[in-house]
């Protein structure tokens, strides 16, 4: 449910057709100036090499959402020749609210007015190319619905409940795993086919009785992972150990976990960055101070011990991902960056304590 709060308008409003406002073949950002222009009266100038100075955006982004709501048919610039001496005149433009402006008016670059011989409107034109662009509205809206379509079917198709024969047909095996995908659910950390397939691989390299026992312990702890103890060293089938020639740095359940995420977020592992990182993390965990004014009490570490930060550090970073700040690269979870910070002062909300200056806040 959404609640909406609505003005009392009395004077200086817009009223605009839902039709033009939840046009889906324009971007938010050339339906936002569209806005801004119907929200003007008859006579108002408009200056396309100044329309960004109105608004956070930049020149360019301005330009682009010109150039958009030229092509769609929202807008054209009329070019007037003098009949006598064939010079360019100032011209004018048409703001529509309807995507109904000819296609011939409405391509090329938005800083329009120099000479560039296009032929005078004449309204049996104006009639073919309206017909025109509404057609190529029509096709592009078919299209995106085809693509919905397509696309809601491949998900629907897709079942995580559902596990191959050789892992299902095992009873304990089958309810630990319906135990962990309910487990992700109410988390809202949905498994995605690449993760499935990631998941399904481990669970091949190992007996039964190790994956239900790994299952259990995700589903308990609310890890978006699954972890064995040997990492998948050792397979079920026979496979060749790693050779002992081949430098790797051991990871820790916690370095695993945060390895899985890694790679269903970047596609990419970052297994020797790890380490480091979690080493850090304790550390900075176990430095936080105690607050000075009472020195005999415990400090915020009694509160959110190392396995609850490090959780909620995980969670932090599953919720970033999940509204629309997805990590680019693993340089944004270095200790002191912006994703840090930002996580540090949630915890010290959440125990009202300062990890700087380890005082009560109250």
């Amino acid at each position: 449910m959404t609640e909406f709060i609505r003005g009392a308008h009395k004077g200086d409003y817009t009223q605009l057709s839902n039709k033009t406002l939840r046009d889906i073949s324009l971007s938010w950002k050339a339906r936002g100036l569209l806005v801004y222009l119907l929200s003007h009266s008859e006579g108002y100038h408009i200056r396309a090499d100044n329309l960004h100075q109105f608004s956070s955006d930049g020149p360019f982004t301005t330009a682009s959402a010109i150039k958009e709501l030229k092509q769609a048919g929202y807008i054209c610039f009329y070019k007037h020749q003098n009949a006598q001496t064939k010079a360019w005149e100032a011209g004018h433009w048409v703001i529509s609210e309807e995507a109904e402006l000819p296609k011939s008016l409405t391509s090329g670059k938005p800083n329009l007015g120099k000479p560039g011989g296009r032929e005078s409107l004449s309204q049996e034109n104006h009639g073919v190319y309206k017909k025109d662009q509404e057609e190529r509205i029509s096709n592009k809206k078919e299209d995106l619905k085809e693509k919905r379509i397509i696309l809601r079917k491949t998900i629907d198709s897709f079942d995580p409940e559902d596990l191959p024969s050789h892992l299902g047909n095992n009873q304990p095996v089958n309810e630990a795993w319906l135990r962990f995908v309910q487990s992700r659910r109410e988390k809202k950390q949905r498994i995605t086919q690449v993760a499935y397939k990631m998941l399904i691989k481990k669970m091949l390299a190992h007996s039964p009785e190790e994956v239900v026992t790994a299952l259990d312990i995700s589903s308990e702890r609310g890890y978006a992972g699954v972890f064995y103890h040997d990492d998948g060293k050792q397979s079920i089938k026979g496979t060749m150990p790693i050779s002992s020639s081949q430098p790797s740095t051991p990871l820790d359940l916690d370095g695993r976990r945060l390895r899985d995420w890694l790679v269903e977020t970047l596609a990419d592992p970052c297994s020797s960055s790890i380490p480091p990182l979690l080493a850090q993390m304790r550390q900075y965990h176990k430095n936080i101070p105690t607050d000075p004014n009472h020195p005999d009490q415990h400090r915020a570490t009694s509160q959110l011990g190392w396995e609850s930060f490090f959780n909620r550090w995980m969670e932090y970073l599953q919720h970033k991902q999940m509204t629309g700040f997805t990590l680019q690269s693993f340089q944004q979870l270095k200790i002191g960056g912006a994703r840090w910070n930002e996580f540090i002062q949630g915890c010290e909300k959440y125990t009202s304590y300062s990890f700087r200056t380890g005082r009560y806040l109250g």
